[in-house]
């Protein structure tokens, strides 16, 4: 791992110092090998796959290239997945039904921003989800099939950002309790070890800060969003199959898998996972939502209730 100029939110950036036990469920964490559809007979017309990304690798260290960019190898082992997901996918559709196909690609609109003030425009997730759309395009072009099955550009949702204490400058709280927690554990990974396991919770609730939990609400609505777009579109075209694919961030998506998929305790459990890796959400026309990471079966009992909507 490179010497990194400008920290890295969360333990993403290794597993060393961690007092948290992994989780018992996924002891690997989540990586690229996780971002796979169902098998072909189980994605039928009326189903919907919501795949949930880590961005791709970007630079941290200046002597790499520009900050915030996208390294290229690791871009284009997202575009060469994305392909393999997407060529298995309509492999697995006859060939009668291919053209009864949505794609929505959504990302978080987050600019990279730190803790030390070294700030960069790119947004990561954004650069990987207009990367996944290149691909698809390609896939789309390969099998002959209508590029308008493919929204042109990436669905930008606020909801999705990495952690909101870094964009909130405007919020006085936010701003000193980020500079409470960087004058106590550093700009390091000890400082978002801290974080992730909510030890300052006491100091955090009293400026009225997001921590683990609301992250994993915040996620958790942003699902609820994405499967309204779904929904809305299949109740129009009930024979067709939905894939709405989003790139968010580590920061976000850790809390809300172990929160809302493994139903830990998101300040208990440490749960890896790699650049570029995520999780799909398969939800079947009954109402059924679940996923499949490292050969276990989870599933969100609390999507198929009434309440599983946007208030």
């Amino acid at each position: 791992m490179l010497e990194a100029e400008i920290p890295i939110h969360g333990p993403e950036v290794g597993t060393l110092d961690v007092q948290t036990p992994v989780s018992v469920d996924l002891p690997r964490g989540v990586t690229m090998e996780d971002l796979r559809p169902p098998e072909a007979e189980s994605f039928k017309p009326g189903d919907t796959l919501f795949v949930m990304q880590v961005n791709a690798k970007d630079v941290r260290n200046p002597t790499d290239g520009e900050i915030g960019e996208l390294y290229p190898d690791g871009a284009n082992e997202l575009c060469e997945r994305t392909t393999n997901f997407f060529n298995e996918t309509i492999e697995g559709i006859p060939e009668g039904e291919r053209q009864k196909l949505k794609i929505i690609i959504i990302s978080s609109d987050a600019p990279l921003i730190t803790p030390i003030g070294v700030n960069s425009e790119h947004r990561r997730a954004f650069d990987t989800a207009s990367r996944v759309i290149d691909s698809v395009a390609s896939v789309l072009d390969k099998y002959k099939m209508p590029a308008d099955i493919l929204s042109s550009n990436p669905i930008l949702f606020k909801r999705l950002r990495d952690l909101n204490m870094l964009h909130d400058t405007d919020d006085p709280n936010s701003v000193a309790f980020l500079h409470f927690m960087t004058n106590k554990y550093g700009t390091g990974h000890e400082m978002w070890a801290a974080y992730e396991d909510d030890t300052e919770k006491e100091t955090r609730e009293k400026y009225g800060v997001e921590g683990p939990h609301e992250i994993a609400d915040r996620v958790e609505y942003s699902v609820k969003l994405m499967k309204r777009l779904a929904d809305s579109y299949l109740r129009g075209h009930p024979d067709h199959r939905v894939v709405v694919w989003s790139v968010s961030h580590y920061d976000n998506l850790s809390p809300f898998i172990k929160d809302r998929v493994l139903a830990g305790d998101t300040t208990k459990l440490f749960l890896p996972m790699n650049k570029g890796s995520g999780i799909v959400l398969h939800q079947e026309s009954s109402g059924r939502l679940s996923t499949t990471v490292d050969g276990h079966t989870f599933t969100l009992e609390d999507a198929q209730n009434e309440d599983y909507k946007v208030e």
